[in-house]
This record gives structure tokens, sequence and C-alpha cells, in this order.
């Protein structure tokens, strides 16, 4: 189930995730997109087969 996260004192818009994704604004953001708007660095580890 998606868990929105809004906080009327802190949240400068509200946010849904889903699987991974981003649903805001009625457009779905990936984590890569979001790192890059909110300028963070964001490492992603995977494990080789």
């Amino acid at each position: 189930m998606a868990q929105k996260l809004v906080d009327e004192g802190e949240a400068a818009f509200p946010l849904v995730f889903l699987d991974g994704a981003i649903y805001r604004s009625g457009k779905f953001i990936e984590m890569k997109e979001l790192a890059a708007l909110l300028n963070i660095g964001i490492s992603i580890q995977r494990e080789e087969e």
C-alpha cells in the first residue's frame, strides 16, 4: 500500500511512494530523477551475479 508522506508544517508538496517510484502532481518520478531534483547523490549498490 502506498504511503503518503504529508507534513503540513514541513513538506513543500505531498509525496506518494509506489514501488521505488514517487507519484507527485499527477506524474511518476523515478528515484534517480528525484535525486537530481533534490541535487543529492544516491548510490545504489547491486550484487553482480
